[in-house]
C-alpha cells in the first residue's frame, strides 16, 4: 500500500464518519470525514457522496504538504509527510504553519524535538487522541 493510501485511512480512522453535519470542537459544522462546510455548500446525502468530498479534500491536503515541505525546505521523508498531510488535512495550511519550533525540528531531522512540539500545542487539547497518535508516529519517523 503506498503513503496515500495509508494517510487515507488514518485520517478516515481519526475524523470517524458522519453522514448527518454536526458541530465540530471549533463549533464549524462539519460532515462526512471531517469536511467543514461552507456556506451554501451542497450538503451530499449519501456515504458515496461524503466519499467524493474526502476525495477532493484529501487530494487538496497532499498537494499543500508536498507544497508545505517544499516552502520550509524539510527533508524527503514520507512518514514525516503522511502526518504533516493529516494535520494539514485537520488544522489546514496556515494552522500547520503556527507550529514554527515544529518545522524547525523538522527540517534538522529532529523527530523527538518535532514530536514535543506537536504535543505543546491547543491542538493537542482539542483532539488528544489524534495529536498523541500523530506525535508518536512523528518521533518514530
Amino acid at each position: 500500500m503506498n503513503i496515500k493510501e495509508v494517510t487515507k485511512i488514518s485520517i478516515k480512522s481519526h475524523e470517524g464518519f458522519r453522514l448527518e453535519p454536526y458541530r465540530c470542537t471549533e463549533n464549524h459544522l462539519t460532515g462526512g470525514y471531517g469536511h467543514k462546510l461552507l456556506v451554501g455548500e451542497q450538503v451530499p446525502k449519501t456515504k458515496e457522496g461524503w466519499e467524493e468530498v474526502f476525495e477532493k479534500d484529501f487530494n487538496n491536503a497532499w498537494s499543500n504538504t508536498e507544497q508545505f515541505c517544499e516552502t520550509h525546505n524539510l527533508p524527503d521523508n514520507e512518514e514525516m509527510m503522511s502526518i504533516l498531510c493529516e494535520m494539514i488535512f485537520q488544522l489546514g495550511f496556515t494552522g500547520v504553519s503556527n507550529f514554527k519550533m515544529m518545522i524547525e525540528a523538522l527540517k534538522i531531522q529532529n523527530m523527538e524535538e518535532a514530536h514535543l512540539q506537536m504535543k505543546d500545542s491547543k491542538w493537542h487539547q482539542q483532539t488528544t487522541n489524534r495529536c498523541e497518535s500523530l506525535a508518536e508516529r512523528m518521533r518514530n519517523a
